[in-house]
């Protein structure tokens, strides 16, 4: 595993750079001797995440002088692609950074502080989690379960090939 820091250099250029290592406590890392940003605009506050699903990590950085940020795209961690036209934002930050999250801490965050208005319904399937089509259910006196069998689904073309078994006392 390689650790890569993306941060802001001072005095002897300024931007963003990445170093890498294999261990953060060996003290031997390698910089990268380009610079990251894709402006020439003074950059601070880089963070980076990789995309759900994707072998794709965006690169975003706060342009402070204009008071906007900058995202770009990459796929190896050293080319990077602006994307700003493909990012929407309705407010300015001041760094920041990205994290994923699961869906309970998506639920449990809208229940504490509220869903934004623009987020619209957040997919909901109560009772199975992930992808599934075509549900059974049976209830077995003997062990006194509900069984749900279902196929699965959310796969290319949206065929399923396997069943899967979900039980429950109270459904």
């Amino acid at each position: 595993m390689v650790f890569p820091p993306f941060y802001k250099t001072e005095g002897h250029g300024n931007g963003i750079k990445v170093a890498t290592t294999r261990s953060l406590t060996s003290g031997a890392w390698t910089e990268e001797p380009d610079y990251k940003q894709q402006t020439k605009e003074a950059v601070e506050g880089a963070g980076i995440f990789k995309l759900i699903g994707q072998d794709k990590y965006i690169l975003m950085y706060d342009v402070y002088m204009k008071g906007s940020y900058q995202f770009t795209e990459t796929t190896d961690l050293k080319n990077f692609k602006v994307i700003d036209s493909e990012v929407k934002m309705n407010f300015h930050p001041r760094h920041g950074t990205i994290i994923p999250i699961t869906r309970h801490e998506l639920l449990r965050i809208t229940d504490e502080w509220g869903k934004p208005t623009e987020l619209g319904a957040l997919p909901n399937n109560p009772v199975l989690p992930g992808f599934h089509a075509d549900p059974e259910i049976l209830y077995s006196h003997q062990t006194q379960k509900y069984y749900i069998y279902s196929t699965t689904d959310g796969q290319p073309g949206w065929g399923g090939w396997y069943f899967t078994v979900f039980s429950s006392t109270d459904l």
